[in-house]
């Protein structure tokens, strides 16, 4: 999933804001603090790891990417959706948000399905990612995942 910056928002934000807006998701830590009726501070969350930000298309004028990896994402619980109008693939404040037949607040075409290691590295092999920015977040993932012993 990935989007564009919102006024006065950074990267990290960005991350976020579409993992809600796309995916319907958050992090545990998150979820349990809205359970709770705390406050939730991101940037003391650790469910989420800031992987990076990098250059896209850096001699037409492109911008950046931020990648970030949810750790312990969960989907919103449905209280929490239905306050922020989430209806499917996600909630947010896209170009289609209120119409109930965009599928998502973007009006985006959404497929979520899960991958395994395995598969994702296949996939990554098979060259079945359609941007270079897309296989390069998943392939740094993967390797920070590698690295913290989560998976071999």
């Amino acid at each position: 999933m990935g989007g564009f910056l919102e006024e006065g928002e950074t990267g990290f934000e960005a991350c976020r804001r579409e993992s809600k807006e796309e995916l319907g998701v958050a992090t545990q830590t998150e979820v349990n603090a809205i359970a709770a009726g705390l406050e939730y501070v991101a940037a003391t969350d650790p469910d989420w790891v800031v992987l990076g930000r990098f250059r896209v298309m850096s001699n037409r004028g492109g911008g950046h990417q931020t990648i970030c990896l949810n750790m312990n994402a969960v989907q919103l619980p449905p209280q929490v959706a239905a306050r922020h109008g989430y209806k499917g693939a996600g909630w947010g404040g896209g170009s289609d948000a209120g119409n109930p037949d965009a599928g998502n607040a973007d009006g985006e075409a959404q497929e979520l399905f899960q991958l395994g290691v395995t598969e994702a590295r296949e996939a990554l092999m098979a060259g079945m990612f359609k941007e270079i920015k897309w296989t390069a977040s998943l392939s740094i993932s993967l390797l920070y995942l590698q690295e913290k012993g989560v998976i071999s």
